[in-house]
């Protein structure tokens, strides 16, 4: 089979937010420049009425999933990253809950023990493996374990995909 069409509806808000996301950033970069040099618009050309030093690029990049490096093509780039793990928040919330939870002992070390598993997880092979394994327990203690794991059973089948 081939593809003869396909298409994307996108909502006017949508082009209109990004258009002023736009706007909005090159209004500040040019706010900036005018509070270090109120004359710098009407410079010569190929003047630099602002010193290179002060003029420099910012950029925001979000990346979702595992990345190993990053670099863009510049010289004298400083980079300063942090890694948001939105999986190991959910996670850590799941633990606590259990370790709240007042259940019995065996009982949270097993549920724990498959938590952790998902958690170590670096695939989805490997994850879908520990998920049902999770839910292998969850349904051996469904009574005691479903009103209090029931919440964060969709964000966890998120994850198989």
């Amino acid at each position: 089979m081939n593809c003869m069409q396909a298409w994307k509806v996108i909502p006017i808000n949508t082009v209109v937010a990004a258009l002023d996301s736009v706007r909005t950033l090159v209004l500040n970069f040019v706010l900036e420049i005018e509070a270090e040099a109120p004359d710098a618009g009407e410079a010569a050309l190929n003047s630099n009425p602002v010193p290179q030093d002060k003029v420099h690029q910012i950029f925001n990049t979000f990346i979702s999933g595992n990345v190993q490096n990053l670099a863009t093509a510049s010289t004298n780039v400083r980079q300063n990253a942090t890694y948001n793990d939105a999986n190991s928040e959910l996670f850590r919330e799941i633990l606590a809950t259990l370790t709240k939870s007042g259940l019995e002992a065996l009982v949270v070390e097993k549920v724990t023990g498959a938590v952790d598993e998902m958690k170590q997880a670096r695939d989805v092979p490997g994850f879908k493996d520990a998920y049902i394994k999770f839910m292998s327990i969850l349904s051996d203690h469904v009574q005691v374990l479903g009103p209090i794991l029931a919440p964060y059973l969709p964000a966890l089948a998120a994850l198989l995909r």
